[in-house]
């Protein structure tokens, strides 16, 4: 659908050697002004803000705790949550409950040390790790409790064992899709624990927090009492993912609350990927890119004080992007060819936000005034700088779409229109021969600086909702629920996931009522509330 004039949208400013000297000593942060979510059980959708202006948190079943669960697994005072004073952690500390306090293994955790016994639930598997003195040296034994193999025990050697669903050194039986879950590592007498798969779920890895131990947690921390999971959120959050009349859902969608890439800041990372030709790209990129930017934020040793921080970061950013997309195509050689994917996320860094974006997705700020800053500019090839780009390199834009095929500019995957040497069939049906890169994966970096008296929320979309509906019904839409005082808890916190169950209703309503919706495309959109 055709909205308003190109020239009229206001875009948040290109980064650039202009943000050299802004470094974060210079900009406010928001530290410990979580949320506390329940994610599962009873009380999904619940949550309550946490403050550093608080002394502590009690939850329990008991009427005289701060946040009361009607849960018989619970303890009158089960679990204790209280701030660590100018800095971005919390205390978890479990108060001598019955069933226990079970804090989630991260795959973005350090290796966790076993000293004495340690008791994990994997899915519907509880084991302890424990360690025991022989009369020559330590001894590591995992002992399954419970689950498909309750009573066994194996001795950990001076290796590494890997323990997952199938084609592991340790069987156990999971309802996950992950094969290798954890590994075990005995070194010198030591164990050590670490979490294998970088999949961000509720579910999977916890280990009992003992008895008036305090252990530290901050943004996207999770932990389990009785049925309800609970996590830390650092923004007001909400998002839906329909399949629309695809056969397969191609659209995907990583929201961590912090990357853990330092340990003084919190970092969100909010992202949406548009698959197209199958979902093999967006589903890799997904899993990896994350994972893959980390990796190279702890290798190039990116310090939160850096002079040019912004732009060395955006930097490390699109190193990640090249070694995600080339990694993706050495492994699907034949997919990687015709398979691709728009990427648009965001970082969350003190008060600024940083877009990163290849392809069409949509991130939008929506003032108090209702006006609009887009934090992006779609890369799609009618774009006059990235027709002129594409026309140099030798391609033809065609029905606005790339050889009549591709309606995105730059993207993921695509690496028959990246690379020459496989690009035969653009050159048998167009006679043309491409050059390098006709596709790009460079990313656009932009920064908008958040100001809490007129941003009102931030939307992130792919562009299959705006392919059917105008921006201005999407936007009504999202005002009229937006703003209704009976979603708002009793704690001043929008009641997030019944705006994104409501808003969903009534957008997939008007779409498959408008019979002149044919095909209608994968559909994701996600709300960030702003005021904090």
């Amino acid at each position: 659908m055709k909205d308003s004039d190109e020239t009229s949208k206001i875009y948040s400013k290109l980064l650039s050697d202009d943000f050299n000297s802004l470094n974060l000593k210079n900009i406010p942060y928001f530290t410990t002004n979580y949320i506390l979510r329940c994610v599962e059980g009873e009380y999904e959708g619940n949550q309550i803000r946490l403050s550093d202006n608080i002394d502590e948190l009690i939850i329990g079943s008991g009427n005289s705790s701060s946040l009361v669960i009607r849960d018989d697994e619970l303890s009158a005072k089960h679990c204790k949550i209280s701030p660590v004073s100018n800095t971005i952690y919390y205390t978890l500390e479990d108060m001598q409950s019955e069933s226990g306090t079970w804090k989630r293994v991260s795959f973005f955790d350090e290796p966790m040390e076993i000293t004495e016994t340690t008791v994990f639930k994997v899915f519907q598997n509880t084991f302890t790790i424990e360690i025991t003195q022989n009369t020559m040296s330590k001894e590591v034994l995992l002992r399954i409790k419970e689950g498909n193999q309750e009573g066994s025990t194996k001795a950990i050697e001076e290796d590494s064992v890997e323990v997952g669903k199938k084609d592991c050194m340790y069987e156990l039986n999971m309802s996950c899709n992950e094969n290798h879950l954890m590994k075990i590592q005995k070194v010198n007498g030591r164990a050590f624990v670490t979490y294998l798969t970088p999949d961000v779920t509720n579910e999977g890895f916890f280990y009992k927090i003992q008895p008036k131990q305090k252990v530290l947690i901050r943004a996207e921390d999770c932990f389990k009492i009785g049925n309800n999971t609970f996590r830390l959120v650092v923004h007001n959050w909400g998002i839906f993912n329909e399949i629309g009349d695809k056969f397969h859902q191609e659209d995907c969608f990583t929201f961590i609350d912090d990357l853990k890439i330092f340990e003084n800041i919190a970092v969100p990372f909010y992202a949406v990927y548009d698959g197209h030709g199958g979902a093999n790209c967006s589903s890799y990129i997904k899993t990896h890119f994350h994972k893959n930017l980390r990796f190279l934020c702890k290798m190039k040793n990116l310090k939160d004080n850096e002079t040019n921080f912004f732009n060395e970061f955006s930097k490390i950013v699109q190193e990640a992007i090249v070694f995600t997309d080339i990694n993706f195509v050495d492994k699907e050689r034949i997919n990687g060819l015709n398979q691709g994917s728009s990427c648009l996320c965001l970082f969350f860094i003190g008060n600024k936000i940083i877009s990163c974006n290849l392809g069409d997705s949509l991130g939008i700020i929506v003032k108090q005034d209702e006006k609009k800053v887009y934090l992006n500019r779609q890369h799609i090839p009618l774009w006059d700088k990235e027709q002129e780009r594409i026309q140099k390199k030798n391609g033809i834009v065609t029905g606005g779409k790339i050889f009549g095929a591709l309606s995105v500019s730059r993207s993921f995957g695509d690496w028959k229109l990246k690379d020459p040497t496989k690009a035969d069939f653009i050159k048998k049906m167009f006679s043309v021969e491409i050059d390098e890169y006709l596709i790009d994966n460079r990313a656009e970096f932009r920064i908008y600086e958040i100001d809490i008296r007129e941003d009102e929320y931030l939307i992130l979309t792919t562009s299959g909702i705006f392919e059917h509906l105008s921006k201005k019904k999407v936007f009504d839409y999202i005002t009229k629920y937006f703003s209704e005082e009976k979603l708002v808890s009793q704690n001043g916190l929008k009641n997030i996931h019944l705006v994104m169950d409501k808003l969903r209703l009534e957008i997939i309503n008007d779409l498959y009522d408008d019979e002149s919706n044919k095909n209608i495309e994968n559909l994701t959109l996600a709300i960030i509330d702003l005021q904090i």
